[in-house]
């Protein structure tokens, strides 16, 4: 028969165990491990969809990357170099697609936090969070008319950052 001593040193062991391991997790989550194994999700939103963002006055008639980004985002921070190039690629002559980005936080902490990163005078614009936009960082290629052409949520790999690449880049 098990004394009730026991019992709690038995009750007290599994706290400190199941303690422990949620310490690691948050300690896990914190230092970005499990970032490796999320990978950007494709076609969210429906190609031919009007305008999600709302920036239709935006560059008119020009293809438009829309890179919907927060300040406490760990994916966004992982991708801010990459969007430097894609702001600097955008801005060469003969570009096919400008750059923007939108934001639901106040404006001025993501001009801040986006030219810390690197990127030069980023277009920035406040909008309200469009449904079907599952987080940060989220990139959507509109068209002239601003419908959607693709989409991407997350963290992007190689494969994406080269698509995204071309897409912008000069003709």
């Amino acid at each position: 028969m098990i004394m009730a001593s026991e019992r709690t040193d038995r009750l007290a062991n599994l706290t400190f165990v199941v303690a422990c391991l949620v310490l690691v997790g948050v300690a896990a989550v914190r230092i970005g491990l499990p970032r490796e194994r999320v990978r950007a999700r494709e076609g969210f939103i429906e190609v031919g969809s009007a305008d999600p963002f709302g920036l239709a006055a935006v560059e008119g008639g020009k293809r438009l990357l829309c890179v919907f980004v927060s300040t406490d985002c760990p994916f966004c921070d992982d991708g801010l170099s990459f969007y430097a190039k894609l702001v600097s690629r955008a801005a060469e002559r003969g570009a096919r697609a400008s750059v923007v980005f939108a934001t639901i936080e106040p404006l001025e902490r993501v001009r801040n936090y986006l030219e810390r990163a690197g990127v030069r005078k980023p277009p920035v614009f406040s909008v309200v969070r469009p449904p079907g936009i599952p987080g940060t960082p989220c990139i959507v290629l509109l068209d002239g008319r601003r419908r959607v052409e693709r989409s991407w949520a997350g963290r992007l790999g190689a494969r994406q950052d080269r698509d995204a690449e071309t897409l912008v880049g000069t003709k």
